[in-house]
């Protein structure tokens, strides 16, 4: 998932913010991210343990954990973002909807084992 995010984000910066804009490209991968983290866990869901609801929802908050933490500490010591201007990026009131990647990520072994079903 990492790698999606760092070509998502790229794709973001080099395509999208070009033709629409800051805060459409931020939407638009926004959402692309979401479509890919989906197929990636479309195409990894046999290989996880998932055999009870609460299986899916441990994995969920790791994933949640391991996301958050990817995305701040990458964007912080790599990106050289302050953590007000990561934050930014959460704030729904002024159309920013990453929360939507990291809540994705949370529920997504859950909606696979209930594909799996």
């Amino acid at each position: 998932m990492p790698v999606l995010g760092i070509l998502n984000g790229a794709l973001r910066e080099m395509v999208f913010k070009k033709h629409l804009g800051e805060l459409a490209a931020h939407q638009l991968s926004t959402l692309s991210l979401i479509a890919l983290i989906f197929v990636y866990g479309l195409l990894i869901k046999r290989y996880l343990p998932l055999a009870t609801p609460a299986d899916a929802v441990v994995c969920g908050f790791i994933w949640l954990a391991l996301t958050l933490f990817f995305e701040f500490g990458f964007g912080y010591w790599f990106a050289k973002k302050s953590f007000s201007e990561l934050l930014r990026d959460y704030n729904l009131l002024i159309g920013r909807l990453w929360m939507l990647v990291p809540l994705f990520v949370a529920i997504l072994p859950y909606i696979l084992r209930k594909l799996s079903i």
